[in-house]
């Protein structure tokens, strides 16, 4: 990971995509869970429809390292690992579950670290992610964030009791490696968290595939 939101290649996220081929990801990540379950395959189809949804598809244009450095939800009891951090109980750019004045749960996020933090004092960005990132998020953090790291292909059984022993094995064996790379939300192939360089060619290889849009290194830089 770079430091706070990335250099200038990522200022602009030319990630963007057009709603319709979002929505249309959406929809066949959503038959994808009914019809063929819990596969890295189609865990790793809603990590990269919810990094669409971020660069611009649901939100306004988000700077890249924003999302790359997001941090889970459950994580909030860790400091901040952003590199060079030193603001006080900083706990990092990360997605975070409240509830409003109607009692409706939704998902927050909260950006530290961004282009104009030092002009800002530290002052974070935040705001509430609008539907469907919550719904979607709400599915890929349950489950697929976990089938990504650690089960590579293998088909998660849907009964209760087997995913309580997944979940707890999981547990212990993030506790035993202490992967720092396991808190954050978003990660390449390799379950590691993405650099500026690696994420470029990540996104250049999805715009194109899904997208139909070639892209070059330029571009995104």
């Amino acid at each position: 990971m770079s430091g706070t939101c990335l250099p200038r290649q990522l200022d602009r996220p030319a990630a963007n995509t057009q709603p319709s081929t979002l929505m249309q990801e959406v929809v066949q990540v959503k038959e994808a869970m009914k019809s063929t379950g819990r596969t890295y395959a189609t865990a790793r189809a809603l990590h990269d429809v919810l990094i669409a949804g971020m660069l611009g598809g649901y939100l306004p244009p988000t700077r890249a390292s924003c999302v790359t450095s997001l941090m889970k939800p459950t994580t909030l009891e860790r400091s901040c690992a952003e590199p060079g951090c030193e603001l006080d109980s900083c706990l990092g750019n990360r997605l975070f579950w409240a509830t409003d004045e109607l009692g409706v749960k939704t998902l927050k996020i909260s950006l530290p670290h961004h282009k104009n933090a030092v002009a800002w004092g530290g002052q974070a960005i935040g705001f509430t992610l609008p539907q469907p990132l919550p719904r979607l998020f709400k599915r890929y953090l349950k489950w697929g964030h976990q089938v990504i790291h650690y089960s590579k292909g293998v088909i998660w059984k849907a009964k209760r009791v087997a995913w309580s022993v997944k979940a707890s094995c999981l547990q212990i064996l993030t506790e035993y490696q202490g992967n720092e790379d396991v808190q954050l939300v978003f990660v390449d192939k390799q379950a590691r968290g993405f650099t500026d360089a690696t994420f470029c060619l990540y996104w250049q290889a999805w715009l194109e595939s899904k997208a139909g849009v070639r892209v070059s290194p330029q571009v995104l830089h």
